[in-house]
């Protein structure tokens, strides 16, 4: 089931809110000097917008699992333990995940892609839609550095890297690829910034059928640097 969150739904809760805010702060002290409603909705939009949408349109899960179970389980017992693992349905994008009742009920029915970064969403939603299973965070032992998502199957590690990396984060990801690199797993690193999907889908799909042991994704500047890991 899909959520469409009206515009119009999120605009009057706001407007609502702040102008509730105003004339509560005015009746205290009359001599107030309160930034005007437009400014404070540019301001406190975003984040607000994200409140709302989390507590006031997504639906408040209850007790009942039974509720929420995808189509896709099978042999389903009469009652559902609160750890036992089974296939949800994201009440956000309507992903299949499999995981505990318990799981979904803290996390409000989203599953575990619209929590990651919104970088990441895109290259997870390729790999599940090629039924390709992966890691988030994943941490090596002995090493306090997480990459953002690893291929357990054909251990790779892929980073998701934003217009930041480009600018103060070299000497941290050299040191994550060569760490990488030492325990022969294959790197592939994606900017963020590179919208043609379709050919960075294809980048990395070839990349996972072959043997290179490195590949930089919309990342000429990376290229450049780090051209001796190619």
């Amino acid at each position: 089931m899909m959520v469409n969150v009206e515009s119009e739904i999120i605009c009057d809760e706001l407007l609502n809110k702040y102008n509730s805010y105003r004339c509560n702060a005015l009746e205290k002290n009359p001599n107030s000097v309160l930034p005007t409603v437009d400014n404070m909705l540019r301001i406190n939009g975003a984040r607000e917008t994200k409140r709302l949408i989390e507590n006031l349109i997504l639906p408040k899960i209850k007790d009942e699992p039974m509720k929420y179970l995808s189509k896709n389980n099978k042999n389903l017992p009469y009652t559902i333990r609160y750890k036992d693992k089974y296939y949800y349905t994201c009440v956000k994008c309507s992903y299949e995940q499999k995981t505990s009742f318990s799981t979904f009920k803290y996390n409000k029915g989203i599953c575990c892609v619209c929590l990651m970064k919104v970088t990441e969403q895109p290259v997870a939603r390729l790999l599940i839609r090629e039924n390709i299973e992966f890691i988030k965070e994943y941490k090596l032992n002995g090493y306090n550095y997480r990459y953002d998502l690893y291929l357990p199957d054909d251990s790779i590690i892929i980073e998701i890297d934003g217009d930041e990396h480009l600018v103060n984060k070299f000497k941290n990801d050299k040191a994550k690829m060569d760490i990488a690199i030492q325990h022969n797993i294959r790197l592939v690193r994606i900017y963020s910034g590179c919208t043609d999907y379709d050919f960075w889908h294809k980048e990395l799909l070839d990349f996972i059928d072959c043997d290179k042991k490195c590949i930089f994704i919309g990342h000429e500047k990376y290229k450049r640097i780090f051209k001796e890991y190619i």
